[in-house]
């Protein structure tokens, strides 16, 4: 269970005419996942093992009899993984429902596996999905070959990113405070927004920023090692990983929010910060040329340099941050679950007028 699913479970749970029960397995991303759910009284069914890709045949039959009890219409599943168990089950005992699938990723920081991934993906749906709910414009365009197939449907953000009713005056302190939640790894290029400090802090006089790079992975301890060589230490902090509630309070203190990857399906490193009204500095990965108006809501880079003009700007120019944040904060509702969960309703409907999900 991750805390972005839980998210939609409980908004979608409140879609009229559309009966859902959630089948889950043990682990929990987070501690406290499980309760939350419960708390809403949603029907839960437990399929023990299903996060692991082991003992597909268990699963198997363990999911026709969680089918047999809820009779869904629909089966909505989340990953290939997932995908394979339900198509199993409906070809092996002739089952009536239908596959929709949220296509969450296609390993898209790696040109040669992506092509793989794409044409696996697409052969699983022409075969035997109805629907693929793709989260951007971005993977709308990669999968186009089954255009007919796709429903564009943003992911939402938790609902704590939506509890302040008004935007915060950012830079909130003297020192600007820049931020990128991502593991560490590669195509995060944690790697490229450390260069463009140590150029800074090399190149110019400012020295009003203080950079966290929060999260874990192969490629932290190069990255500290990194900061250490170039003498950055008072200006980075590495805090590990952090929960949804810790990353709402980084980014809710933060004035910038950094996106360097190399590719995004869609991107909460994205959204996240956008709906707490950061000033988002990305490249056109995801979600972000739908969503940014360069200088007026965000900064679109496109490389190291381009990064370093940008945020040389900033520093020297507080008032486009506050100018970006306020435009930000006013667009964030697009990404409330409430408004994506009537989406995703209509989506049912469109299939069946009496849906079990």
């Amino acid at each position: 269970m991750t805390s972005l699913l839980l998210g939609q479970s409980i908004h979608l749970s409140k879609i009229v005419g559309v009966h859902f029960t959630y089948v889950i397995g043990r682990s929990e991303k987070e501690v406290g996942l499980r309760s939350k759910l419960d708390d809403v009284n949603s029907d839960v069914a437990v399929l023990d093992g299903i996060e692991f890709h082991e003992e597909f045949f268990k699963l198997a039959v363990r999911l026709k009899e969680i089918i047999d009890e809820a009779s869904p219409s629909i089966v909505h599943v989340q990953t290939n993984w997932q995908f394979v168990i339900a198509a199993y089950v409906k070809i092996r005992y002739g089952k009536k429902f239908d596959i929709f699938y949220t296509l969450h990723a296609f390993r898209h920081n790696f040109k040669l596996k992506a092509i793989l991934a794409k044409f696996m993906i697409s052969a699983m749906l022409k075969g035997f999905g109805k629907k693929a709910v793709v989260c951007s414009q971005y993977t709308f365009d990669n999968f186009v070959n089954i255009s007919h197939k796709l429903e564009l449907i943003h992911l939402g953000v938790d609902d704590i990113f939506f509890e302040n009713l008004k935007v915060r005056q950012r830079p909130i302190s003297a020192v600007i405070s820049l931020a990128f939640v991502g593991e560490f790894r590669y195509g995060k290029n944690q790697d490229m927004v450390l260069n463009v400090l140590s150029r800074i802090v090399s190149n110019t006089l400012f020295r009003n920023f203080h950079l966290t790079l929060a999260g874990n992975g192969a490629n932290l301890d190069t990255c500290k090692k990194f900061v250490e060589r170039e003498g950055l230490g008072d200006f980075v902090s590495f805090p590990g990983f952090l929960a949804k509630t810790q990353v709402y309070h980084l980014l809710n203190r933060s004035d910038v929010a950094i996106v360097p990857t190399n590719s995004e399906t869609f991107g909460l490193c994205i959204a996240e910060p956008f709906s707490l009204g950061c000033c988002v500095v990305s490249r056109d990965v995801g979600v972000a040329g739908e969503l940014i108006e360069n200088e007026i809501n965000g900064y679109i880079f496109d490389n190291e340099d381009d990064l370093f003009n940008v945020l040389s700007h900033l520093l020297a120019n507080p008032s486009s941050i506050t100018k970006c944040s306020g435009n930000a904060f006013r667009d964030r509702g697009k990404f409330h679950w409430k408004a994506i969960a009537e989406q995703y309703g209509e989506m049912y409907l469109r299939n069946d007028r009496s849906v079990k999900c």
